[in-house]
């Protein structure tokens, strides 16, 4: 089976969501149907609908109804549409954040949309509305920029729930649409190209029954330039099986039976290992209404240790935060102290960082020793460490891209993390008091002002350097390969 894993890497997967993937996510929330809201509203009678072919129509056409039908069903659908992304699935954060070059939507809802908007990520959004391009404001537009990984284009190819005259919910609508989709050679180029490279296609959210389907995606495949190579997981209803096997044997799909909250799960830890999720650029000098570079500041000292470095270090570091130029780039948090083990996941979750800065005792047996509830001696080991970090990485709103462990012994924490994340910096042996305050003031002046991780590094171990050439080599700097990047 074709792995869309291999197809991130050169930029020519394209993402194809169905009608029914929001009541696919099994998800907290419980979502039910549109034509279940709709009777339940009292907007439609039960035999208003055709469950097959999932449209509605209206019967006595003549009467006064079916102009109210379907002038007042738009509004309830346009509601049931925005209820159900007023809190954003994690499935839909996770694909949001894969490198998919394309999306194309068969549902009028904006959720996907709005999973970009939530983590960040650049996207160009239009919708189809007989057969003409607009764009989420309603505003005709046509289709200007290249579709990539980095700025895909989000297209509803059935309409947007903001827009009743575009949304295709019965057979006239269809119709229209279909009458609009014919016309190949007068689709837009830039939404033509991603198709005619693309080298497969991942299809979440179907119910195969419906007739119409099998037209749009021979539509696509007259498009594309190579053949098909389609990874659809199915959503499971009775007769599916001999759906798949039409689907199979003519449209060479490959069914997988996973349950499709497992495979995105999957589908995004996968691509994560590989550094190839999206994370949120850091703020520069040139975009001063960039999101601000967040920096969560923890220690965790037991009541039993003398360690007057994590006060002095934060101290040391507000005042180089408030002599740089910069200072309006960055959210530096309040002093975490006493940070607990089940703690620093909490602050992670909360404050979710883009670099989180660590002060604390460390020994030669790969534990940091953090303190307990009650003030005591709590170690956390390094495999434990870095499990609680895969978690918090994890979630695809989680910004986290750098790790500075101002502890000793903690060379083999910032090694370990290095492959998940872009950097890290840790202490290889014992680390001084004195060294530890150069290196956290010396590195935070210089980041402030490039955000740069090595260069700071580098800014902070020269100054070690100078001050007490004895650790001169503790510092160390890793990167996602995982190798010391330092000398």
């Amino acid at each position: 089976m074709s792995d869309p894993i291999d197809d991130f890497r050169s930029g020519r997967c394209v993402l194809v969501l169905g009608p029914e993937f929001h009541l696919c996510l099994d998800d907290k929330k419980e979502v039910v149907a549109l034509q279940d809201f709709l009777y339940h509203n009292k907007v439609i009678e039960h035999d208003e609908y055709l469950i097959e072919d999932g449209l509605f129509y209206y019967k006595n056409r003549n009467d006064d109804r079916f102009t109210y039908m379907k002038d007042n069903v738009y509004i309830p659908a346009s509601k049931y549409f925005s209820d159900i992304n007023t809190d954003i699935p994690d499935s839909y954060l996770k694909l949001a954040s894969l490198p998919f070059n394309f999306i194309l939507s068969l549902s009028p809802d904006h959720t996907i949309l709005n999973a970009f908007r939530h983590i960040g990520k650049p996207c160009d959004f239009r919708y189809f509305a007989k057969g003409d391009y607009f764009d989420e404001n309603g505003v005709r537009k046509a289709i200007s920029q290249e579709s990539t990984t980095e700025t895909p284009l989000i297209f509803n190819l059935l309409g947007s729930c903001t827009d009743m005259n575009s949304m295709v919910f019965t057979h006239d609508n269809l119709f229209d649409f279909l009458h609009s989709l014919f016309a190949l050679d007068t689709l837009s180029q830039q939404l033509k190209t991603p198709v005619f490279y693309a080298t497969s296609f991942l299809l979440l959210g179907f119910r195969y029954d419906k007739w119409y389907l099998r037209i749009i995606f021979l539509i696509l495949q007259k498009i594309r330039k190579q053949g098909w190579d389609n990874v659809a997981v199915h959503t499971p209803y009775e007769g599916f099986s001999q759906l798949a096997d039409f689907y199979t044997c003519e449209m060479a799909f490959k069914f997988d039976n996973s349950g499709i909250k497992q495979y995105i799960d999957d589908l995004y830890r996968r691509a994560a290992e590989r550094h190839l999720a999206y994370k949120p650029p850091l703020a520069s000098k040139a975009n001063k209404e960039g999101e601000k570079i967040r920096i969560l500041f923890v220690s965790s000292v037991p009541a039993d240790s003398v360690y007057p470095e994590a006060d002095r270090n934060y101290r040391n570091i507000e005042d180089a935060l408030k002599m740089s130029d910069d200072r309006a780039l960055f959210n530096l948090s309040p002093h975490r102290a006493a940070v607990t083990q089940v703690r620093l996941i909490e602050e992670l979750e909360e404050f979710k960082p883009h670099l989180l800065f660590i002060t604390a005792h460390g020994n030669p047996n790969n534990e940091l020793l953090f303190t307990d509830e009650q003030g005591f001696v709590d170690p956390f080991d390094i495999d434990m460490f870095y499990k609680d970090m895969m978690y918090h990485l994890g979630d695809p709103a989680n910004r986290l891209r750098y790790i500075v462990f101002n502890c000793c012994n903690s060379a083999g924490f910032a090694q370990r993390v290095s492959s998940q994340i872009e950097g890290a910096i840790g202490m290889d042996g014992l680390f001084g008091i004195d060294a530890s305050l150069t290196f956290a003031q010396a590195f935070f002046k210089d980041f402030f002002s490039h955000t740069d991780l090595e260069k700071a590094y580098r800014r902070g171990k020269y100054l070690v350097e100078k001050s007490n050439n004895r650790y001169k080599d503790t510092p160390q700097i890793f990167n996602k390969s995982a190798l010391p990047n330092g000398h």
